[in-house]
Formats: C-alpha cells, sequence, structure tokens
C-alpha cells in the first residue's frame, strides 16, 4: 500500500492509500488524519476498491484546483476543491458507496485551520461542528433532527476541549439551557426558556 498527500490544510492532511500490485484486490482506503483529539465522528473513513484520481486545472494557472476520486464502479468516495485558487483545499468531502454524501469539511478563512464539519445520514445534515475561535478547535456543535430543524447544541464556553453550555430546541426556540459551571461534565444549572 502507498499512502500519499491528497490535499492539505496546515495541520490536515487527507490522505489515501492507493492499493497496488497483489494488494490491489484487498482495497483501498481513504482517511482523515491531523484531526488531532477531536471525535471521531469528524474522521471520515471511507471504504475503497479501484480507486481512481481525476484532476481538473479549473482556472488553467497549471495548479490542480480539483481531485475526484472514484471507485471501481465510477461512483465518487472523495473529492478536493480549491475554490478560491490559492493553492489550499478549501472543500473536502465524502461520500458513501451509493453516492451519499457523508461529510463536508470546509475552511473558510485564511488561517489553516477547517472552520466548519458538516456530518450527514442518507444525504441528510445531523450535525455541524463548528469553529468559533482561531486555534481550529470546533466548539460548537449543532445537532438537526430527522426533519432537518435544530434541536441542540453543545458548546465549549472556556475552550477546555469539553463542552459546558447545552441549548434544546422546540419548534426553532431555545426551550432549555444547561451549563456545566465547575468543570466536571455535568449540568449544574438548567433554565428553562419561556417561548411565545
Amino acid at each position: 500500500m502507498q499512502a500519499r498527500a491528497l490535499g492539505v490544510f496546515v495541520g490536515l492532511v487527507v490522505t489515501v492509500a492507493v492499493a497496488s500490485g497483489a494488494e490491489a484486490g484487498t482495497g483501498s482506503s481513504l482517511k482523515m488524519t491531523g484531526l488531532g483529539d477531536r471525535p471521531a465522528a469528524f474522521r471520515a473513513s471511507v471504504s475503497l476498491n479501484g480507486l481512481t484520481e481525476q484532476t481538473a486545472d479549473i482556472n488553467m494557472d497549471k495548479v490542480t484546483d480539483q481531485q475526484i476520486f472514484t471507485d471501481g464502479s465510477g461512483k465518487t468516495r472523495a473529492a478536493i476543491r480549491d475554490l478560491d485558487f490559492d493553492g489550499r483545499a478549501d472543500v473536502v468531502e465524502f461520500f458513501g458507496p451509493s453516492g451519499e454524501v457523508l461529510e463536508r469539511q470546509f475552511q473558510m478563512d485564511f488561517d489553516p485551520y477547517v472552520d466548519v464539519v458538516r456530518v450527514y445520514e442518507g444525504n441528510r445534515l445531523v450535525q455541524k461542528l463548528v469553529a468559533t475561535s482561531f486555534d481550529g478547535s470546533l466548539s460548537l456543535e449543532k445537532y438537526y433532527d430527522i426533519s432537518g430543524n435544530l434541536s441542540r447544541t453543545a458548546r465549549d464556553t472556556n475552550f477546555d476541549g469539553r463542552a459546558d453550555l447545552w441549548e434544546y430546541y422546540s419548534e426553532g426556540k431555545v426551550v432549555n439551557i444547561t451549563r456545566d459551571l465547575n468543570g466536571d461534565g455535568e449540568a449544574e444549572t438548567i433554565e428553562e426558556v419561556e417561548t411565545k
């Protein structure tokens, strides 16, 4: 198996192991690396067979702006896109065996970190993780119900790597807020919010 970098955010390297020779029948795997202590939900892993890379130079400056990786049946399993032509990946996408989107990662500013991760099930957004500081930590998690409505959030307000504020929603409005005041991971206060 030979691994090589596909796209790079500083601190985030997307690598793919490409099967060759005697290993070709065993398949390949595409993995996100460089995500540090972030939960496994952010680390997409897609099993690939017959991986093929297609590249494109959209603005014709002789630098690859897009890489698409397809499996043996021609289905796209991953894509890396440089949308602003600065030579750095802006969007990394992972797809399941039926072509359904599993995860999209966005680098939206000029720092070296992923800013937003969107996680999907059955092409439906179920979770969004957002960096709210400039250190690359994804300190806001949003969860969506089966209808696509925001159902709850978890925030790391003191940036210690653990959620300490949770908000629960009903019909698009916050109905309950819980807080961890002493950093033990448990809610000490619960606030009911009146909705009109």
